[in-house]
């Protein structure tokens, strides 16, 4: 696993990780000083897993909500 980004905003840590060796998947954790959530493979798009990562920062995402967001984001 290789984080390709990293973004505190306030009271949230957001990453950005790349999974794989032959097939690369994207996973991203949220994470506070009392929670934290992680979601793997959702996608195997680099732009995709870039904007959902990006959209979960602009809209402050809370680890408790962070995977309910991710499944809606993805058709």
């Amino acid at each position: 696993m290789k984080k390709l980004f990293e973004e505190e905003t306030g009271k949230f840590l957001y990453e950005l990780f790349e999974e794989g060796d032959e097939q690369k998947t994207y996973s991203i954790s949220v994470s506070s000083d009392k929670d934290s959530s992680f979601v793997h493979d959702i996608t195997t798009i680099y732009e995709k897993a870039y904007e959902i990562y990006e959209s979960l920062i602009r809209n402050y995402v809370s680890p408790l909500h962070m995977e309910y967001i991710i499944t809606d984001m993805i058709p």
